[in-house]
Protein backbone atom coordinates (compact mmCIF):
# COMPACT_ATOMS: atom_id res chain seq x y z
CA UNK A 1 0.00 0.00 0.00
CA UNK A 2 1.16 3.46 -0.99
CA UNK A 3 2.24 6.18 2.19
CA UNK A 4 2.43 10.07 1.40
CA UNK A 5 3.90 11.49 4.02
CA UNK A 6 1.92 15.28 4.16
CA UNK A 7 3.43 17.97 6.32
CA UNK A 8 2.81 21.97 6.65
CA UNK A 9 5.85 23.87 6.33
CA UNK A 10 4.54 25.92 9.62
CA UNK A 11 2.24 25.92 12.23
CA UNK A 12 1.41 29.37 11.42
CA UNK A 13 1.04 31.75 8.82
CA UNK A 14 0.66 35.46 8.39
CA UNK A 15 -2.35 36.46 6.45
CA UNK A 16 -1.88 37.13 2.91
CA UNK A 17 1.32 34.94 3.44
CA UNK A 18 0.66 31.01 1.89
CA UNK A 19 0.96 27.94 3.90
CA UNK A 20 2.63 25.20 1.92
CA UNK A 21 1.43 21.46 2.33
CA UNK A 22 3.90 19.15 1.02
CA UNK A 23 3.03 15.49 0.03
CA UNK A 24 5.57 13.23 -0.43
CA UNK A 25 4.71 9.44 -1.84
CA UNK A 26 6.58 6.94 -0.83
CA UNK A 27 7.19 5.56 -4.33
CA UNK A 28 6.78 8.09 -7.70
CA UNK A 29 3.72 7.62 -9.82
CA UNK A 30 4.70 5.37 -12.68
CA UNK A 31 3.63 7.63 -15.28
CA UNK A 32 3.88 11.16 -16.11
CA UNK A 33 3.63 12.97 -12.41
CA UNK A 34 2.17 16.18 -13.72
CA UNK A 35 -0.96 14.36 -15.44
CA UNK A 36 -1.42 10.65 -13.47
CA UNK A 37 -1.75 12.70 -9.92
CA UNK A 38 -4.31 15.07 -8.94
CA UNK A 39 -3.56 16.97 -5.23
CA UNK A 40 -6.32 19.18 -3.91
CA UNK A 41 -7.79 20.71 -0.21
CA UNK A 42 -10.38 21.75 1.26
CA UNK A 43 -9.84 24.75 3.74
CA UNK A 44 -12.12 25.34 6.39
CA UNK A 45 -11.65 28.69 7.54
CA UNK A 46 -12.36 30.51 11.10
CA UNK A 47 -15.87 31.87 9.86
CA UNK A 48 -17.17 28.74 8.59
CA UNK A 49 -16.89 29.92 4.94
CA UNK A 50 -14.62 27.11 2.83
CA UNK A 51 -13.00 26.61 -0.48
CA UNK A 52 -11.07 24.57 -2.58
CA UNK A 53 -7.40 24.97 -3.64
CA UNK A 54 -5.43 22.45 -6.39
CA UNK A 55 -2.45 21.41 -5.56
CA UNK A 56 0.88 20.70 -8.34
CA UNK A 57 3.67 18.86 -8.31
CA UNK A 58 7.03 20.01 -7.62
CA UNK A 59 9.33 17.78 -8.85
CA UNK A 60 10.26 16.08 -12.40
CA UNK A 61 10.05 12.68 -10.99
CA UNK A 62 7.04 12.98 -9.20
CA UNK A 63 8.58 12.96 -5.24
CA UNK A 64 6.99 16.02 -4.21
CA UNK A 65 3.62 17.76 -4.24
CA UNK A 66 2.24 20.98 -2.72
CA UNK A 67 -0.70 22.62 -2.15
CA UNK A 68 -0.59 26.43 -1.54
CA UNK A 69 -2.88 28.74 1.26
CA UNK A 70 -3.09 32.00 1.37
CA UNK A 71 -5.34 32.85 4.32
CA UNK A 72 -7.44 36.03 4.87
CA UNK A 73 -8.54 35.76 7.82
CA UNK A 74 -6.44 35.54 11.17
CA UNK A 75 -7.27 32.26 13.15
CA UNK A 76 -7.47 28.39 12.73
CA UNK A 77 -7.59 26.88 9.50
CA UNK A 78 -8.49 23.34 9.19
CA UNK A 79 -7.51 21.71 5.81
CA UNK A 80 -8.18 18.51 4.32
CA UNK A 81 -6.04 17.74 1.67
CA UNK A 82 -6.53 14.42 -1.14
CA UNK A 83 -4.23 12.77 -3.58
CA UNK A 84 -5.36 10.67 -6.17
CA UNK A 85 -3.44 8.68 -8.46
CA UNK A 86 -4.86 7.78 -12.16
CA UNK A 87 -4.21 3.79 -10.39
CA UNK A 88 -6.39 4.24 -7.83
CA UNK A 89 -4.42 4.79 -4.74
CA UNK A 90 -6.58 7.50 -2.78
CA UNK A 91 -5.20 9.35 0.04
CA UNK A 92 -6.64 11.96 2.35
CA UNK A 93 -5.45 13.37 5.67
CA UNK A 94 -6.21 16.61 8.09
CA UNK A 95 -3.72 19.31 8.93
CA UNK A 96 -4.57 22.49 10.33
CA UNK A 97 -2.78 25.83 10.69
CA UNK A 98 -3.23 29.34 12.39
CA UNK A 99 -3.12 32.43 10.35
CA UNK A 100 -1.85 35.87 12.44
CA UNK A 101 -2.54 39.27 11.45
CA UNK A 102 0.26 41.18 10.59
CA UNK A 103 -1.04 44.10 8.64
CA UNK A 104 -0.05 42.82 5.28
CA UNK A 105 -1.81 44.66 2.41
CA UNK A 106 -3.67 41.37 0.72
CA UNK A 107 -4.98 41.16 -3.09
CA UNK A 108 -5.76 44.34 -5.09
CA UNK A 109 -9.23 43.99 -5.87
CA UNK A 110 -11.78 46.38 -7.37
CA UNK A 111 -13.74 48.67 -4.93
CA UNK A 112 -16.86 47.54 -4.33
CA UNK A 113 -17.93 51.52 -3.80
CA UNK A 114 -16.15 53.05 -6.41
CA UNK A 115 -15.85 49.68 -8.60
CA UNK A 116 -13.56 52.09 -11.33
CA UNK A 117 -11.22 51.78 -8.66
CA UNK A 118 -8.83 49.64 -6.98
CA UNK A 119 -8.02 48.77 -2.73
CA UNK A 120 -6.00 46.42 -1.07
CA UNK A 121 -8.41 44.37 0.56
CA UNK A 122 -6.09 43.38 3.33
CA UNK A 123 -6.03 46.62 4.38
CA UNK A 124 -8.54 48.43 2.92
CA UNK A 125 -6.50 51.39 1.55
CA UNK A 126 -7.14 52.25 -2.25
CA UNK A 127 -4.05 51.42 -4.77
CA UNK A 128 -3.17 53.80 -7.23
CA UNK A 129 -1.43 52.21 -9.97
CA UNK A 130 1.29 53.45 -11.22
CA UNK A 131 3.31 50.99 -14.01
CA UNK A 132 5.70 49.56 -16.23
CA UNK A 133 6.07 46.87 -18.76
CA UNK A 134 9.74 44.41 -18.22
CA UNK A 135 8.31 41.71 -20.25
CA UNK A 136 11.60 39.74 -19.57
CA UNK A 137 12.54 40.25 -16.98
CA UNK A 138 12.22 36.92 -15.84
CA UNK A 139 15.00 36.39 -18.65
CA UNK A 140 17.74 37.63 -16.11
CA UNK A 141 19.75 34.34 -15.40
CA UNK A 142 20.74 35.90 -11.64
CA UNK A 143 18.11 36.71 -9.21
CA UNK A 144 19.89 39.48 -7.79
CA UNK A 145 19.54 41.09 -11.14
CA UNK A 146 15.89 40.77 -10.72
CA UNK A 147 15.79 41.73 -7.28
CA UNK A 148 18.02 44.92 -7.72
CA UNK A 149 15.74 46.05 -10.80
CA UNK A 150 12.54 45.40 -8.61
CA UNK A 151 13.93 47.50 -5.94
CA UNK A 152 15.00 50.25 -8.82
CA UNK A 153 11.53 50.39 -10.27
CA UNK A 154 9.84 50.68 -6.70
CA UNK A 155 11.88 53.26 -5.37
CA UNK A 156 10.78 55.46 -8.12
CA UNK A 157 7.06 54.89 -6.91
CA UNK A 158 6.23 52.25 -9.61
CA UNK A 159 4.06 49.78 -7.81
CA UNK A 160 3.08 47.27 -10.87
CA UNK A 161 4.99 45.47 -13.42
CA UNK A 162 3.92 43.24 -16.20
CA UNK A 163 6.57 40.35 -16.48
CA UNK A 164 5.90 37.72 -19.12
CA UNK A 165 5.60 33.92 -17.47
CA UNK A 166 5.98 32.57 -21.15
CA UNK A 167 7.90 34.15 -24.31
CA UNK A 168 10.66 33.82 -27.01
CA UNK A 169 12.49 36.58 -29.14
CA UNK A 170 15.29 36.62 -31.52
CA UNK A 171 17.86 38.86 -30.78
CA UNK A 172 16.64 42.74 -31.28
CA UNK A 173 12.58 42.11 -30.43
CA UNK A 174 10.64 45.54 -32.36
CA UNK A 175 14.12 46.76 -33.37
CA UNK A 176 15.32 47.13 -29.73
CA UNK A 177 18.84 46.98 -29.27
CA UNK A 178 18.63 44.05 -26.75
CA UNK A 179 20.01 40.71 -27.49
CA UNK A 180 20.02 36.93 -25.65
CA UNK A 181 23.65 36.64 -23.96
CA UNK A 182 25.18 34.49 -21.51
CA UNK A 183 23.36 36.54 -18.76
CA UNK A 184 20.07 37.64 -20.47
CA UNK A 185 18.03 35.07 -22.19
CA UNK A 186 14.27 35.75 -23.91
CA UNK A 187 13.77 32.36 -24.16
CA UNK A 188 11.18 31.84 -21.71
CA UNK A 189 10.63 27.61 -20.76
CA UNK A 190 7.99 26.93 -18.34
CA UNK A 191 7.68 23.39 -19.70
CA UNK A 192 10.73 20.79 -20.20
CA UNK A 193 12.56 21.30 -24.11
CA UNK A 194 14.38 18.90 -25.86
CA UNK A 195 16.45 21.91 -27.43
CA UNK A 196 15.31 24.77 -25.11
CA UNK A 197 17.82 27.59 -26.37
CA UNK A 198 15.95 27.33 -29.96
CA UNK A 199 13.96 29.98 -30.25
CA UNK A 200 11.21 28.67 -33.38
CA UNK A 201 11.18 25.11 -32.36
CA UNK A 202 12.32 24.19 -28.96
CA UNK A 203 10.08 20.79 -28.77
CA UNK A 204 8.89 21.34 -25.63
CA UNK A 205 7.25 18.25 -23.73
CA UNK A 206 3.76 20.44 -22.83
CA UNK A 207 2.45 17.70 -20.34
CA UNK A 208 5.83 17.71 -18.21
CA UNK A 209 6.76 21.82 -16.29
CA UNK A 210 9.77 22.91 -16.13
CA UNK A 211 9.76 23.44 -12.14
CA UNK A 212 13.02 25.36 -11.91
CA UNK A 213 11.82 27.97 -13.94
CA UNK A 214 8.22 28.42 -12.25
CA UNK A 215 10.07 28.56 -9.26
CA UNK A 216 12.38 31.68 -10.32
CA UNK A 217 9.12 33.35 -11.65
CA UNK A 218 7.98 32.64 -7.44
CA UNK A 219 10.98 33.98 -6.03
CA UNK A 220 10.42 37.17 -8.37
CA UNK A 221 7.27 37.54 -7.18
CA UNK A 222 7.77 37.26 -3.42
CA UNK A 223 10.36 39.54 -4.16
CA UNK A 224 7.51 42.24 -5.28
CA UNK A 225 5.33 41.33 -2.59
CA UNK A 226 7.62 42.27 0.10
CA UNK A 227 7.48 45.81 -1.49
CA UNK A 228 4.18 46.11 -2.31
CA UNK A 229 4.54 45.48 -6.17
CA UNK A 230 2.17 43.64 -8.12
CA UNK A 231 2.68 41.37 -10.73
CA UNK A 232 0.58 41.16 -13.78
CA UNK A 233 1.26 37.65 -14.75
CA UNK A 234 1.80 38.01 -18.52
CA UNK A 235 0.47 34.58 -19.66
CA UNK A 236 2.06 34.89 -23.14
CA UNK A 237 2.36 37.37 -25.85
CA UNK A 238 1.20 37.70 -29.49
CA UNK A 239 3.52 37.78 -33.34
CA UNK A 240 6.45 36.32 -31.16
CA UNK A 241 8.37 33.96 -32.30
CA UNK A 242 6.85 30.82 -30.45
CA UNK A 243 3.84 32.67 -29.59
CA UNK A 244 1.47 29.70 -28.23
CA UNK A 245 3.00 26.50 -28.26
CA UNK A 246 -0.19 24.64 -27.65
CA UNK A 247 -3.68 24.60 -29.98
CA UNK A 248 -6.79 27.16 -28.84
CA UNK A 249 -8.44 25.35 -25.82
CA UNK A 250 -6.49 22.14 -26.13
CA UNK A 251 -6.33 20.22 -23.03
CA UNK A 252 -2.58 21.44 -23.13
CA UNK A 253 -3.51 25.33 -22.68
CA UNK A 254 -5.86 24.16 -20.11
CA UNK A 255 -2.83 21.90 -18.29
CA UNK A 256 -0.85 25.46 -18.38
CA UNK A 257 -3.76 27.75 -17.07
CA UNK A 258 -4.26 25.20 -14.03
CA UNK A 259 -1.34 24.75 -13.15
CA UNK A 260 -0.16 28.50 -13.09
CA UNK A 261 -3.23 28.91 -10.84
CA UNK A 262 -2.45 26.28 -9.12
CA UNK A 263 1.30 27.55 -8.10
CA UNK A 264 0.95 31.40 -8.33
CA UNK A 265 -2.27 32.33 -7.13
CA UNK A 266 -1.09 32.43 -3.41
CA UNK A 267 0.81 35.33 -4.19
CA UNK A 268 -1.01 38.42 -2.85
CA UNK A 269 0.50 40.74 -5.53
CA UNK A 270 -0.72 39.18 -8.82
CA UNK A 271 -3.17 40.23 -11.13
CA UNK A 272 -3.77 37.62 -14.74
CA UNK A 273 -2.90 38.86 -18.30
CA UNK A 274 -4.50 36.06 -19.84
CA UNK A 275 -2.48 36.58 -23.16
CA UNK A 276 -1.27 39.78 -24.55
CA UNK A 277 -1.99 40.68 -28.03
CA UNK A 278 -3.94 37.34 -27.64
CA UNK A 279 -6.14 38.30 -30.73
CA UNK A 280 -3.70 37.50 -33.29
CA UNK A 281 -3.62 33.90 -32.43
CA UNK A 282 -7.36 33.34 -31.09
CA UNK A 283 -10.73 33.80 -31.72
CA UNK A 284 -12.38 37.24 -30.56
CA UNK A 285 -14.06 36.97 -28.42
CA UNK A 286 -14.96 33.48 -27.50
CA UNK A 287 -11.19 31.93 -26.10
CA UNK A 288 -11.23 34.92 -23.98
CA UNK A 289 -14.67 34.66 -22.82
CA UNK A 290 -13.63 30.80 -22.24
CA UNK A 291 -10.29 30.92 -20.97
CA UNK A 292 -10.97 34.63 -18.47
CA UNK A 293 -14.27 32.52 -17.01
CA UNK A 294 -11.78 29.07 -16.63
CA UNK A 295 -9.28 31.21 -14.44
CA UNK A 296 -11.55 33.15 -12.59
CA UNK A 297 -13.60 30.18 -11.41
CA UNK A 298 -9.95 27.93 -10.38
CA UNK A 299 -8.70 31.09 -8.26
CA UNK A 300 -10.00 30.44 -5.17
CA UNK A 301 -8.92 34.28 -4.14
CA UNK A 302 -10.54 36.68 -6.44
CA UNK A 303 -7.56 37.90 -8.34
CA UNK A 304 -7.83 40.15 -10.86
CA UNK A 305 -8.33 38.51 -14.90
CA UNK A 306 -7.99 40.79 -18.15
CA UNK A 307 -7.00 40.53 -21.06
CA UNK A 308 -5.07 42.89 -22.85
CA UNK A 309 -5.59 44.65 -25.59
CA UNK A 310 -9.51 43.91 -26.29
CA UNK A 311 -12.20 45.45 -24.51
CA UNK A 312 -14.53 42.69 -23.38
CA UNK A 313 -18.20 43.29 -21.69
CA UNK A 314 -17.86 43.00 -17.34
CA UNK A 315 -21.68 43.10 -17.73
CA UNK A 316 -21.81 39.95 -19.34
CA UNK A 317 -18.88 38.13 -17.90
CA UNK A 318 -17.47 38.02 -14.45
CA UNK A 319 -14.71 37.09 -15.19
CA UNK A 320 -13.65 40.60 -16.53
CA UNK A 321 -11.87 41.96 -13.67
CA UNK A 322 -10.41 45.12 -15.73
CA UNK A 323 -9.67 46.09 -18.89
CA UNK A 324 -6.35 46.40 -20.27
CA UNK A 325 -6.07 48.97 -23.63
CA UNK A 326 -3.77 50.18 -25.89
CA UNK A 327 -3.68 53.09 -27.27
CA UNK A 328 -0.68 55.93 -28.42
CA UNK A 329 0.15 59.36 -27.80
CA UNK A 330 -1.89 62.49 -27.25
CA UNK A 331 -5.81 62.21 -27.02
CA UNK A 332 -6.10 59.30 -23.93
CA UNK A 333 -8.44 61.68 -22.10
CA UNK A 334 -11.13 61.84 -24.88
CA UNK A 335 -10.18 57.63 -25.71
CA UNK A 336 -10.89 56.77 -21.64
CA UNK A 337 -13.96 59.02 -22.37
CA UNK A 338 -15.38 56.96 -25.34
CA UNK A 339 -14.43 53.72 -23.41
CA UNK A 340 -16.20 54.66 -19.99
CA UNK A 341 -19.37 54.92 -21.46
CA UNK A 342 -18.64 51.93 -23.79
CA UNK A 343 -18.15 50.34 -20.23
CA UNK A 344 -21.81 51.68 -18.25
CA UNK A 345 -23.34 50.60 -21.13
CA UNK A 346 -22.91 46.86 -20.08
CA UNK A 347 -24.30 47.35 -16.80
CA UNK A 348 -21.05 47.56 -14.47
CA UNK A 349 -17.87 49.61 -14.14
CA UNK A 350 -14.38 48.31 -13.62
CA UNK A 351 -11.15 49.92 -13.51
CA UNK A 352 -9.51 50.87 -16.86
CA UNK A 353 -5.54 50.85 -17.07
CA UNK A 354 -3.77 51.77 -20.79
CA UNK A 355 -0.95 49.59 -20.18
CA UNK A 356 0.91 50.65 -23.64
CA UNK A 357 0.29 54.58 -24.93
CA UNK A 358 4.06 54.44 -26.94
CA UNK A 359 6.97 53.05 -24.99
CA UNK A 360 9.72 55.76 -24.23
CA UNK A 361 11.82 56.68 -27.55
CA UNK A 362 10.32 53.45 -29.55
CA UNK A 363 9.37 54.03 -33.27
CA UNK A 364 9.88 57.48 -33.12
CA UNK A 365 8.30 59.65 -35.84
CA UNK A 366 11.79 62.32 -34.92
CA UNK A 367 13.55 62.70 -31.81
CA UNK A 368 11.36 63.79 -28.79
CA UNK A 369 8.45 62.05 -30.40
CA UNK A 370 8.20 59.32 -27.30
CA UNK A 371 10.33 61.03 -25.33
CA UNK A 372 9.86 60.69 -20.68
CA UNK A 373 8.36 64.19 -21.34
CA UNK A 374 5.73 63.16 -23.80
CA UNK A 375 5.22 59.68 -21.95
CA UNK A 376 4.93 62.23 -18.44
CA UNK A 377 2.52 64.20 -20.22
CA UNK A 378 0.56 61.31 -21.58
CA UNK A 379 -0.07 59.75 -17.70
CA UNK A 380 -1.29 63.20 -16.86
CA UNK A 381 -3.45 62.81 -19.32
CA UNK A 382 -4.99 58.89 -18.45
CA UNK A 383 -5.39 59.99 -14.51
CA UNK A 384 -7.73 63.02 -15.43
CA UNK A 385 -9.62 60.63 -16.76
CA UNK A 386 -10.14 58.94 -14.02
CA UNK A 387 -7.73 55.45 -15.47
CA UNK A 388 -4.52 54.00 -14.84
CA UNK A 389 -1.19 53.81 -16.85
CA UNK A 390 1.24 51.32 -17.34
CA UNK A 391 3.98 52.60 -19.22
CA UNK A 392 7.99 51.69 -20.05
CA UNK A 393 11.01 52.58 -20.00
CA UNK A 394 13.74 53.06 -23.51
CA UNK A 395 15.30 49.97 -24.23
CA UNK A 396 17.96 52.26 -25.94
CA UNK A 397 20.94 51.42 -23.78
CA UNK A 398 20.84 48.01 -24.75
CA UNK A 399 21.87 44.53 -23.34
CA UNK A 400 24.20 42.91 -25.19
CA UNK A 401 24.84 45.90 -27.37
CA UNK A 402 24.86 49.60 -26.94
CA UNK A 403 26.01 50.52 -23.49
CA UNK A 404 24.80 47.10 -22.04
CA UNK A 405 23.30 48.80 -18.89
CA UNK A 406 19.24 48.68 -19.61
CA UNK A 407 17.03 47.33 -22.35
CA UNK A 408 13.91 48.98 -19.93
CA UNK A 409 10.29 47.63 -21.02
CA UNK A 410 12.20 44.54 -23.19
CA UNK A 411 14.66 43.22 -20.12
CA UNK A 412 13.27 45.59 -16.91
CA UNK A 413 17.00 47.07 -16.60
CA UNK A 414 17.74 50.27 -16.31
CA UNK A 415 20.81 52.63 -15.55
CA UNK A 416 21.41 55.90 -13.79
CA UNK A 417 20.81 57.79 -17.14
CA UNK A 418 16.94 55.98 -17.11
CA UNK A 419 15.28 58.83 -15.00
CA UNK A 420 11.76 58.97 -16.63
CA UNK A 421 9.77 57.47 -13.54
CA UNK A 422 11.36 61.03 -11.74
CA UNK A 423 9.03 62.49 -13.44
CA UNK A 424 6.14 61.07 -12.09
CA UNK A 425 6.43 60.66 -8.88
CA UNK A 426 4.41 64.16 -9.02
CA UNK A 427 1.45 62.84 -10.41
CA UNK A 428 1.28 60.06 -7.86
CA UNK A 429 1.91 62.25 -5.25
CA UNK A 430 -0.91 65.09 -6.64
CA UNK A 431 -3.79 62.90 -6.86
CA UNK A 432 -3.21 60.74 -3.90
CA UNK A 433 -3.23 64.10 -1.62
CA UNK A 434 -7.17 63.41 -1.73
CA UNK A 435 -9.53 61.06 -2.40
CA UNK A 436 -9.17 60.58 -5.91
CA UNK A 437 -11.34 57.50 -6.20
CA UNK A 438 -14.20 59.61 -5.91
CA UNK A 439 -13.73 61.74 -8.46
CA UNK A 440 -15.20 61.44 -11.92
CA UNK A 441 -13.72 63.11 -14.89
CA UNK A 442 -15.97 66.62 -15.34
CA UNK A 443 -14.29 68.28 -18.35
CA UNK A 444 -17.43 70.58 -18.93
CA UNK A 445 -16.29 72.45 -16.00
CA UNK A 446 -13.72 74.96 -17.56
CA UNK A 447 -15.77 76.81 -19.53
CA UNK A 448 -13.05 78.43 -20.74
CA UNK A 449 -8.86 77.54 -21.54
CA UNK A 450 -6.34 79.86 -22.17
CA UNK A 451 -3.32 78.48 -22.67
CA UNK A 452 0.20 80.32 -23.49
CA UNK A 453 1.80 79.37 -26.65
CA UNK A 454 0.42 75.73 -27.13
CA UNK A 455 2.38 75.17 -30.36
CA UNK A 456 5.35 75.28 -28.36
CA UNK A 457 4.40 71.59 -26.05
CA UNK A 458 6.28 69.12 -26.93
CA UNK A 459 3.12 66.61 -27.15
CA UNK A 460 2.35 64.73 -30.20
CA UNK A 461 -0.12 62.40 -31.74
CA UNK A 462 0.54 58.75 -32.85
CA UNK A 463 1.18 60.19 -36.75
CA UNK A 464 3.90 62.73 -34.81
CA UNK A 465 1.85 65.76 -35.11
CA UNK A 466 1.30 68.77 -32.59
CA UNK A 467 -1.58 67.87 -30.25
CA UNK A 468 -4.72 69.94 -30.74
CA UNK A 469 -6.50 71.61 -29.78
CA UNK A 470 -4.69 71.98 -26.25
CA UNK A 471 -7.33 71.25 -23.46
CA UNK A 472 -7.77 71.49 -19.96
CA UNK A 473 -9.14 68.61 -18.20
CA UNK A 474 -11.07 68.68 -15.04
CA UNK A 475 -11.55 65.69 -12.28
CA UNK A 476 -13.47 66.42 -9.50
CA UNK A 477 -16.02 65.21 -6.75
CA UNK A 478 -18.55 67.68 -7.79
CA UNK A 479 -19.21 70.28 -5.40
CA UNK A 480 -16.50 68.86 -2.78
CA UNK A 481 -12.91 68.80 -4.51
CA UNK A 482 -11.84 70.13 -7.94
CA UNK A 483 -8.80 68.81 -9.82
CA UNK A 484 -7.27 70.55 -13.00
CA UNK A 485 -4.59 70.23 -15.49
CA UNK A 486 -3.72 72.98 -18.08
CA UNK A 487 -1.11 71.26 -19.79
CA UNK A 488 -0.04 74.71 -21.37
CA UNK A 489 0.26 77.40 -18.48
CA UNK A 490 -2.28 80.05 -19.06
CA UNK A 491 -5.79 80.92 -17.58
CA UNK A 492 -8.74 78.98 -17.01
CA UNK A 493 -12.53 79.75 -16.53
CA UNK A 494 -14.37 77.28 -14.31
CA UNK A 495 -18.02 77.01 -13.67
CA UNK A 496 -18.46 75.55 -9.94
CA UNK A 497 -21.22 75.28 -7.24
CA UNK A 498 -21.49 78.19 -5.16
CA UNK A 499 -19.24 78.11 -2.22
CA UNK A 500 -15.74 79.22 -1.81
CA UNK A 501 -12.62 77.18 -2.30
CA UNK A 502 -9.17 76.77 -1.33
CA UNK A 503 -6.62 76.48 -4.18
CA UNK A 504 -3.62 75.27 -4.04
CA UNK A 505 -1.10 74.87 -7.22
CA UNK A 506 1.47 72.12 -8.15
CA UNK A 507 4.15 72.43 -10.59
CA UNK A 508 3.37 69.14 -12.40
CA UNK A 509 6.84 68.55 -13.57
CA UNK A 510 8.33 69.12 -10.01
CA UNK A 511 5.74 68.33 -7.01
CA UNK A 512 6.20 71.45 -5.80
CA UNK A 513 3.31 73.40 -4.12
CA UNK A 514 1.90 77.10 -3.05
CA UNK A 515 -1.43 77.72 -2.02
CA UNK A 516 -3.02 80.61 -3.86
CA UNK A 517 -5.87 81.47 -1.40
CA UNK A 518 -9.50 81.38 -2.34
CA UNK A 519 -11.91 81.46 -4.92
CA UNK A 520 -15.60 81.78 -5.17
CA UNK A 521 -18.28 80.24 -6.94
CA UNK A 522 -20.46 79.43 -9.31
CA UNK A 523 -17.32 81.61 -11.45
CA UNK A 524 -13.98 81.26 -10.51
CA UNK A 525 -10.70 82.30 -12.77
CA UNK A 526 -7.54 80.17 -12.08
CA UNK A 527 -4.81 82.43 -13.22
CA UNK A 528 -1.64 81.35 -11.01
CA UNK A 529 0.72 79.62 -13.30
CA UNK A 530 3.71 81.29 -13.64
CA UNK A 531 4.91 80.18 -17.35
CA UNK A 532 3.51 78.10 -20.31
CA UNK A 533 4.82 74.79 -19.27
CA UNK A 534 2.03 72.42 -17.51
CA UNK A 535 0.41 73.10 -13.83
CA UNK A 536 -2.15 71.10 -11.62
CA UNK A 537 -4.54 72.91 -9.52
CA UNK A 538 -6.22 71.55 -6.31
CA UNK A 539 -9.73 73.12 -5.25
CA UNK A 540 -11.26 71.74 -2.22
CA UNK A 541 -14.38 73.88 -0.82
CA UNK A 542 -14.19 75.43 2.72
Amino acid sequence: MKTITITTNADSVECYDFAEISLVPDSPPATNPFTAVRVSATVACPDGQTFIVDGFCDSDDGSLYQVRIMPRIAGKHDVRVSYLEDSGVAVEDEVSFVALEAGRKGVVVRDPDYPTHFLWDGTGEHHFVNGTTCYYLLGWKDDAVIRREIDRLADYGVNRVRVLLYGRQFDNPWGTPVRNTDEFSMLLNPWHARFPDDPTNPEFELSRFNVDHWRKYERLLAHARERDVVVSVVMFIGAQVLPVPFGELSEDEYRYYRYAVARLAAYSNITWDIGNEHDFHRAVPFWANGIGEFVSKRDPYGHLVAAHNKFYSAGRRSWVGMQLLQIWDAGLNEHLAERRKEQAATGSMVPHVIEEYGYEDLWERFPGHRSAETRRRCAWEVYMAGGYQTNGETAERGVGERADSGGGWVSGRGDETMTMFAGFRPIVAFFTSFEWWKAEPTNHVVTKYSPVSPDKIAYFTREGLQAAPTKAFCFAEPGKTYAVYLPAGGTAELHLPDGTYEVERWNARTGERSKLGRVDGPNALLDGCPDREDWAFLLRRV
